[in-house]
Parts: C-alpha cells; sequence; structure tokens
C-alpha cells in the first residue's frame, strides 16, 4: 500500500479505537475465543477496498487475522454475496470489523 492509504487507515483506527481498543470485546468475549466474519453484500455493487482491508487487519491483528477477499476487487457482486471472509481471535476480528466495513462501503 502507498504511504498515504497507511496514513488514513492509522487515522481510521485512531478514530475507531482510540487508545482503549475494543472495550465491549475485551469485557464480554473470552480470551482465547476464535471466530470467522463474513461480509456480504447488502446491495448489488463493485467490489474495492480488499487491499486496504487486508492492511486495517495486518494493522489490528498483528498476524493474527486472515482477511481472505472471495470476490477480487474490480469484479460484480450481486446483493447477499459474501464477499470476504475475516478468521481469528474474536476479540481482533470484532476490532478491525467497523473500519474494514467502514472502508470497503465506501470504496465499493
Amino acid at each position: 500500500m502507498n504511504r498515504l492509504s497507511t496514513i488514513l487507515v492509522e487515522l481510521a483506527l485512531e478514530e475507531d479505537l482510540n487508545q482503549h481498543g475494543d472495550l465491549t470485546s475485551r469485557y464480554f468475549v473470552e480470551e482465547g475465543h476464535r471466530s470467522r466474519g463474513r461480509i456480504v453484500a447488502r446491495e448489488d455493487c463493485v467490489i474495492s477496498g480488499s487491499e486496504v482491508a487486508r492492511h486495517v487487519c495486518d494493522a489490528v491483528g498483528e498476524g493474527e487475522l486472515k482477511f481472505s477477499a472471495l470476490i477480487p476487487d474490480g469484479s460484480p457482486a450481486g446483493k447477499g454475496a459474501t464477499v470476504a471472509l475475516i478468521e481469528g481471535p474474536t476479540r481482533l476480528v470484532l476490532q478491525a470489523e467497523r473500519t474494514v466495513l467502514n472502508f470497503m462501503q465506501r470504496l465499493s
């Protein structure tokens, strides 16, 4: 990713998580619990933002989150299509999901 994209991801994570991270997950999700989250298209669209989403997962998960784009950028996705998966520790999946969704919704 280019430098500007990296800065945008850092700013978005700072805004979404601030210095405390995801407090709800920390208090209500058992440490060590693992999950797989699906990103599903809410309407017909052309996918964009997978690389940014992967960068968000790398920044949040420090190697513990796996982002898998199921539909490549530039490809059409129908309403209800599973676009991507995020797998890893539940607390980290939940920390990354809001920022990932924000980028992918605005770019797709």
